[in-house]
């Protein structure tokens, strides 16, 4: 039920539907047509022709009429509703002009007069306008939406900004998708927060301070530097702040403490000037939040029964919010950016995280083989304390006009410790048992990991002749210790197996990559690029197993590899580059040499070069086409790529895992890599005069030679997972999202669905079958357009998931998840807001609902001291429904687990606004003249 527009007389505070309807059939007559008329001249009183005339509603900006002014300048706009409107003007070289106007009287016709646009001059007399805003802007690489045209909840951050926006989706883990593609880096008015975590700006910087969200295809160093577009981009977000923003200090300090013992409390400060950007944050909560990309909430407890390659979950159901498990979160950073002049600048960044984590989870998995179909049942508590130091730094040089270098540096050092125990009991269909595994476990690690990247750009004569160097070079070391007590009863064993030992892991990777590129111009508009890239990866691994009785290094597992990878690629390609249209075609050589040692401990414990596992250096190579086409201003895009993926190390290990006695991993050193071939369209849209936005893309991708995992299970329901080539695969997958206004009702109709069809082999107990698999999600959704009082959003999504195997029909599953939700927030006046969101899950196998589950959320809020201060009482999961329920499914397997998580709680919570500007920061502005 969505309500639009209510007269003064009707405010709701309590209202029952048979009266919200009366209201909503009300609001839909009450309003007159008018007949609104004026004249467009210049100062020295000539008509202007062609100027366009725009009325938009003063609350949310939604264009309410449209006009082109005639020979004589005059302009007429019918069917315009009573009230107060925006009289917005454009026209060539004056820029865009506005002004407030107010539409009503006896009569059916309001004449404006002669509107004199006065470019630059300042007129004596003329109205200085406050600027109004178009919800979206399309200029070619960029979609810029206005924050102002998105109403969010009193004291929210940007991440509940972008949930409003058209083509941009935020998951409940706060990982941002825009246009149907992830989104890898979060800046703030072009600089770097927080490093490139994108999650540091969107859950910590309050929604009012944004003016602008741009999504930005942001271009390579090199393209940046030349001018042209060499189709290497990625997703960026920047947000421009706010004029008033730019020039002092805001933040706010938060405090709550709720039934349950519960706590959440942070402050967040920034401080900005024109050379200088600071931020500070610096939170504790155990309602399991977090500000950070960092943060790893997984207990120590295996995956049983999925998550493979080959095998990867078409469906994934969490029923619950604020994740699993009962956490306690310490996170803290400090972020600088510094103007160092002649578009120079310098960034650094630090950050604190600490994470306490106890999970108790239950898990039911029904493998579904071809032969050997089991039921593993597994229990387990697990707790685990993470510490983590980030440091990030970055220096963008702009030595002079023909030469730039950027240097990035990162280290991150973690310490992480967690304990476990786990009873898993495996049977077959019938319930008979097969045997039952109780393993104890603690585990140490910690991790050292150090980054670098060199970009060097030099411009030759030409703005567009470039030389341009690329260097990155990454560390990681890494030791974990596991203590793992198991005992493994079999009822047709007299004996029990045990298994007590140290495992020891220790590993060194190193990777570097150089590229040197060349640009050349060759006719107008025309260049031809010129690359030669070098990369290497290699690994150190040592894995030693110490039986504790009797004390002895286990030979048979205990082993050392030492894997590396190397290519060489030497790219040639042509561009024609002109305003509205690119074309790009090239072509790549790409060599590459795998190599792979491994190690055995001899009778003497010594590291000794097992030849027969031990593999001579292999080579690849192939030709990598690629295509490039940009139409429509660029609003139309299509790209074809091609790689080489060389298989990763852990794969060609042949070491085995017997961490889990029920699943036993090793690699595969026979593996070849995969040459996979992608097709991409995007195309954008956004029309200002009626607000309708389109955002589609369409990706077609083939591999040859794809990477699975073959499963072989024995007697006793061992699984043993090796991963193989395949004979290839291919998958389509779409995004579409569009969004419009429908005036008569006084709604915005959001219309959203994304999905894809894939074809595979999938290998269990040497048995090929080809599966194939469809996975289309549909949104709706509505809102109300005049929203100055309150908002009222609903939405449903209707996610479908199906597998056919040709083979085996009995593996065929047909998966189904319906969410219905909505939202309201109204402003009751004297600084009071309530807001209230409810989400509704069921979940569907076979036609058979097997689970469903509902979240209600409500808060008021009150504000004082000129709304500097918000008292807010909130209740979490009024329903006392939140479950920490997973369901997943494989291609082999149906899994559900149950988990403790957050329930039902209330809090009060107080913020206290943080400010002091040093001005509005306003530049000029443009002015409009009436003249009755």
């Amino acid at each position: 039920m969505i309500i639009f527009k209510i007269p003064t007389s009707f405010y709701p505070m309590k209202t029952s539907f048979t009266s919200l309807l009366f209201i909503f059939i009300y609001s839909l007559s009450y309003s007159q047509s008018y007949k609104v008329t004026g004249t467009v001249q210049d100062s020295t009183d000539a008509p202007l022709i062609g100027a366009t005339v725009v009325l938009l509603s003063p609350t949310d900006s939604v264009m309410t009429g449209f006009a082109i002014t005639n020979g004589k300048g005059v302009f007429t706009i019918d069917d315009v509703k009573q009230g107060d409107q925006v009289l917005q003007i454009t026209y060539i070289g004056y820029g865009t002009f506005e002004n407030n106007v107010t539409v009503r009287g006896e009569g059916k016709s309001v004449d404006l007069g002669t509107i004199k646009l006065a470019g630059n001059t300042n007129l004596l007399d003329a109205v200085e306008i406050k600027g109004r805003f178009i919800p979206i802007v399309i200029k070619k690489d960029t979609v810029e939406y206005n924050a102002d045209a998105y109403r969010v909840r009193p004291n929210a951050t940007v991440e509940e900004l972008l949930k409003k926006m058209p083509g941009i989706e935020v998951d409940k883990d706060g990982a941002i998708t825009a246009q149907g593609e992830e989104v890898t880096k979060v800046t703030v008015d072009g600089k770097k927060f927080f490093g490139n975590d994108p999650k540091a700006a969107t859950k910590n910087l309050p929604a009012d301070a944004i003016k602008k969200v741009q999504v930005i295809d942001e271009k390579s160093k090199s393209a940046q530097f030349s001018g042209v577009d060499d189709g290497e981009d990625t997703k960026t977000i920047n947000l421009e702040l706010k004029e008033d923003k730019k020039k002092g200090y805001f933040g706010n300090v938060k405090a709550g403490y709720g039934t349950s013992d519960r706590v959440d409390s942070k402050l967040t400060l920034n401080s900005f000037n024109k050379k200088l950007q600071f931020s500070g944050i610096l939170g504790y909560n155990n309602i399991n939040e977090n500000g950070f990309s960092f943060q790893d909430y997984q207990a120590i407890q295996p995956d049983n029964g999925g998550g493979f390659r080959g095998f990867s979950s078409p469906i994934s159901l969490n029923f619950g919010d604020r994740g699993n498990g009962d956490s306690k979160n310490l996170s803290g950073g400090l972020n600088l950016n510094y103007d160092l002049g002649n578009k120079s600048t310098f960034s650094t960044s630090y950050y604190l995280i600490n994470t306490d984590v106890n999970v108790f989870t239950g898990r039911y998995t029904e493998n579904r083989l071809a032969s050997n179909s089991s039921i593993n049942q597994d229990t387990s508590i697990a707790s685990s304390l993470s510490n983590q130091h980030v440091i990030f730094s970055s220096l963008d040089l702009r030595i002079d006009s023909s030469q730039t270098i950027d240097l990035e540096l990162g280290l991150t050092v973690r310490d992480d410790e967690s304990n476990s125990d786990r009873l898993t009991e495996l049977s077959r269909l019938t319930g008979n048992l097969v045997s039952e595994t109780e393993t104890l476990s603690d585990t140490e690690g910690s991790t050292i990991d150090v980054d670098g990247s060199l970009d060097y750009n030099l411009r030759l004569g030409k703005k567009s002749q470039v030389l341009s160097l690329e260097a990155t070079y990454g560390r990681v070391e890494a030791s974990d210790s596991l203590d793992i007590f198991q005992e493994i009863l079999a009822p047709s064993e007299i004996q029990a197996i045990k298994l007590n030992q140290f495992q020891l892991d220790t590993s060194t990777n190193n990777n570097f990559r150089v590229q040197l590129g060349y640009k050349q111009p060759i006719g107008k508009k025309q260049y031809l690029d010129l690359k030669y890239t070098r990369r290497n990866f290699s690994k150190y691994r040592i894995r030693d197993f110490i039986d504790k009785d009797p004390f002895a290094r286990d030979l048979d597992l205990s082993s050392a590899t030492d894997n590396s990878t190397n290519f060489d690629q030497y790219q040639m390609a042509y561009t024609l580059d002109k305003s509205a249209f690119l074309f790009k075609v090239g072509m790549t050589y790409h060599n590459s040499f795998l190599g792979n040692e491994e190690f055995d401990y001899n009778g003497n414990n010594m590291l000794v070069r097992n030849d027969n596992r031990s593999l001579d250096s292999r080579s690849f190579s192939a030709l990598l086409p690629s295509m490039n086409l940009n139409l429509f201003d660029r609003a139309l895009r299509i790209s074809y790529r091609t790689s080489l993926d060389e298989p990763s190390l852990n794969d060609l290990q042949t070491i085995v895992d017997n961490t889990d006695p029920n699943e036993i991993t090793l690699g595969n050193p026979e593996l070849q890599p995969e040459y996979e071939h992608r097709v991409r369209v995007r195309f954008n849209k956004f029309d200002r005069f009626t607000l309708r936005s389109i955002f589609a893309s369409l990706t077609y991708t083939k591999t040859n030679d794809n990477i699975v995992d073959s499963i072989a299970t024995d007697a006793n329901l061992v699984q043993t997972i090796k991963p193989i080539n395949g004979n290839g695969s291919t998958n389509i997958g779409g995004f579409i999202s569009s969004r419009t206004p429908i005036k008569p009702l006084y709604v915005k109709l959001g219309l959203s669905a994304n999905g894809g069809v894939s074809t595979r082999e999938v290998y269990v107990d040497n048995q090929l079958n080809n599966v194939t698999s469809l996975s289309p999600s549909v949104k709706i959704d509505l809102e109300n357009l005049n929203n100055d009082m309150f908002t009222i959003l609903a939405y449903t999504r209707t996610t479908w998931n199906y597998n056919n195997y040709d083979q085996n029909e009995q593996l065929d599953s047909r998966f189904l998840t319906q969410t219905y939700g909505g939202e309201f927030i109204i402003e009751m006046g004297k600084g009071f807001v309530f807001d209230t969101e409810i989400d509704y899950f069921q979940y569907f196998n076979d036609g058979d609902r097997i689970n469903d589950y509902a979240l209600w959320n409500a808060s008021l809020s009150k504000t004082f001291l000129n709304d500097k201060l918000t008292v807010k009482l909130t209740g979490f999961d009024l329903l006392d429904q939140n479950k920490g329920i997973d369901i997943s499914q494989t291609n082999t397997s149906l899994s559900k687990s149950t988990a403790n998580t957050l329930q039902r709680f209330g809090m009060l919570t107080m913020i206290y606004k943080l400010s002091s500007f040093g001005g509005s920061g306003g530049g000029k502005s443009n002015r409009v003249m009436i003249v009755k």
